[in-house]
Formats: structure tokens, sequence, C-alpha cells
């Protein structure tokens, strides 16, 4: 390890301006946030890809941590120290690898990259235990190792890691700008900003949290569809200069694939049918009060109708707030019951099949919001060989 005496004052500028700005640093810091965005983007797919891998050699739940537990013991005893061995905020050596200690004197070239290897095995073997704080020290790490390189206040730049690499991991840089202002001070506001925000586009669609929605693509790629969730978008690569027609790899080969499967369509409807839970089903000749404590609900009975009547399919879809026929707006309570909030049963089926139903049915359906959509259902199944073709028109022939 080796000592770096240049420290970062941040404090505002002796002609009042609240926020330090110097144009050479702030090069140094974007050229940072690029590092920043790709240890975030290398940290996110090597947690999923090793996940992957230990679910695809080890099918067996259980037994993942097991082997990720001896595989985290062999790694310390390689590295030959425990300072990458839980959140690693503070460490009891003086010299030890630590989120504090990367604030000091002294650099620490491999820290950030020793956390990843611990933290990366750790999670993709089935442990829990968080990516927040670890990658704080991933952060914190690797700024303190650029600062030796770029030649920087090794405390501004540990501070910048600190935030940044979280924000190009998260997708989430303002967040973690408006953070790392409460941590480190609103002087260095544009710096934490320029990192943050740099980092976050270097990282690429996407993210330790899989199920975030892509609001705004990061690059000029016409092919991704909008609000599309960070597990589907990471499949799509960018396209120089916007060319919608350069698809990523993963597309350009799915023509080649075999093809395995034969698609068929058919002209299909559905009705959606809007009720409440308090909303009873009354036999013909009952009356309200008998029906209401000897009958069933409405949308249990709409569905075991529905299936009688040989229909596709028919659900029932729980809701969280709205109104229904020109209501009053209703609220799922702490308990999740209202019994006036609106339950929509879902009937899918041929339009004769749907129009059927409702006059079958009208007793039921009396003064109830139903709504009619045409739709296109898809079938897919297995594609006949030639021999299978073959062996086919011979039987239909006799």
């Amino acid at each position: 390890m080796s000592r770096i005496t240049w420290a970062f004052s941040g404090v505002p500028e002796a002609n009042g301006v609240p926020f330090h700005i110097d144009p050479l640093l702030l090069a140094k810091v974007a050229l940072a946030g690029v590092a920043f965005g790709l240890v975030s983007l290398l940290f996110s797919e090597a947690s999923h890809w090793l996940g992957g891998v230990f679910k695809k050699l080890c099918p067996v739940a259980w037994l993942r941590p097991v082997i990720g537990g001896l595989a985290i013991i062999g790694l310390t005893y390689l590295v030959g120290t425990r300072e990458y061995l839980g959140l690693g905020v503070t460490s009891p050596g003086l010299n030890d690898a630590s989120i504090v200690s990367f604030f000091g004197g002294h650099v620490f070239p491999w820290a950030w990259a020793w956390k990843i290897a611990f933290t990366v095995v750790t999670l993709g073997a089935g442990f829990k235990g968080g990516e927040v704080t670890p990658l704080f020290f991933i952060g914190a790490g690797l700024g303190n190792a650029l600062s030796a390189l770029l030649g920087a206040p090794v405390d501004l730049f540990a501070a910048l890691g600190f935030v940044a690499v979280f924000a190009g991991a998260s997708n989430t840089p303002l967040a973690c700008t408006v953070m790392g202002i409460e941590l480190f001070g609103a002087t260095n506001t544009v710096y934490i900003a320029v990192a943050c925000f740099v980092a976050y586009l270097c990282s690429g669609h996407s993210g330790i949290y899989l199920a975030q929605r892509l609001a705004v693509p990061k690059t000029r790629n016409d092919v991704i569809p909008p609000d599309i969730a960070l597990r589907h978008a990471r499949a799509f690569k960018p396209t120089p200069f916007g060319d919608p027609s350069l698809l990523s790899s993963t597309a350009q080969e799915q023509p080649s694939m075999p093809d395995t499967h034969h698609l068929s369509t058919d002209e299909i409807g559905m009705l959606r049918i809007y009720v409440a839970p308090k909303d009873r089903y009354r036999k013909p000749g009952q009356g309200r009060l008998k029906a209401a404590f000897s009958n069933g609900d409405l949308y249990k009975e709409l569905v075991n109708q529905a299936k009688q009547a040989g229909l596709v399919n028919a659900v029932a879809h729980h809701t969280h707030y709205g109104f229904s026929n020109g209501g009053a707006v209703q609220n799922r309570d702490v308990e999740g019951m209202n019994p006036d909030l609106t339950i929509c049963v879902e009937l899918i089926g041929h339009k004769a099949d749907l129009d059927a139903f409702c006059r079958t049915h009208g007793a039921l359906l009396d003064k109830k919001v139903i709504v009619y959509k045409h739709l296109e259902r898809w079938q897919v199944g297995k594609k006949l060989t030639e021999t299978e073709i073959s062996d086919l028109a011979a039987l239909e022939s006799e």
C-alpha cells in the first residue's frame, strides 16, 4: 500500500461561490464515472450469471449455499485475510480495507475487485444478505484506487465511488446524488451529480433489480419496447447510430435457430365483467334476503358457469383502487377486504360462445359493466418432421 497526501477540503470558494468547480478535477470525475458505471455493470451481470450457473449445475436448492459457503472459505484462505467478509464498514486492523479506511491516506488497489468476487459468490449461491452495503464498499474502494491513478483527492473520489457505483447498479442517479449531498456536503454537488449520472449512463440496461421498468432507454435503440423490465431489456444490445435494423446479436441469431415448433392463430374474444365482492347471485324466484345468506359470491358463480359453458378461460381479478359504473372511488383497506371494491371477471372464448353466455345468464349480469374485446389466440405446437408428415398423410389416405 502507498500513501496519498492530497486530500480535498470540500469548502466553498473564497469568492462566496457555494459549489467547488475545477475543470481539470471535473474531467477526472467524469472519467472515474465511466469506471464506476462499468463496475456497476460487471457486478450486476456477474451476480445474475453466477446465480444461473449455480441453479443449472446444482438443482438442489439447499445444497447451493453449502457449495457457496465452501467457496467463500476457499477464497478467504486464498486471499489470506478476512477483510472482505461481512459488511466491511469498519475493520479491526488499522491497515485493513474497509469503507472508513478508503477515505484515509492509504491506497487499496484491488480491494474493490476482491469484494466483488466475495459478494458475487455469496449472492449467486443463494445467500440473501443484500447488495447495498457491499456496493458502497466496492464503490469507495474503486474511488480510492482511481484517486492514485488520476492524481485526485482520495477522500473525494472515495465519496464519489460510494454513491456512483450504487447509482449505476440500481439505476437511481438522482436519488444517489441527493444521498451524496446529504453525506458529503453540498459543496461537492457538481462532482457528485456528474459521477452518478455518468455511472448510470455507462452501466447499460442492467441492474441489481431486474423487475425495474425501463422508462427511457440509455442508448439510441429504437428496438427496445417502452416500459420494459430490465430482465428483458438486457437482451437488447446498443445499435450504432440508432439504426433499428441492426438488432442485437441475440436477435440476429434467432432466425437461424432451429424452427422446432409451429404457430397457429385463430380469432377469439375477451369479455370483462365488473362486479363487487359483496354481490351475490340469485336463483330464479329467490328473494334478495334469502340469496344473501344462502348463495355464494357472484364472481365465483360466473366463473363456474363459464366452466360449464366450455369457455377457454375464466378468471377473477381483485383490484386495489378504482370505481365502476360511475360509483364512488373505492380503496383496498389494510386487511385487504372492501366489499365495494371492484372485481373483474375475465372470460375468454369465441365471440359466439360469449354472446350465448351473456344471453343465458342475463339475470346474473343485469346492470353490470361488461366490455368485449376482439383478440387473436396463438397456439404453439411441436413442428412435425417430414417423416411424421408423410406418415400422417398415409393414415389420412387410408
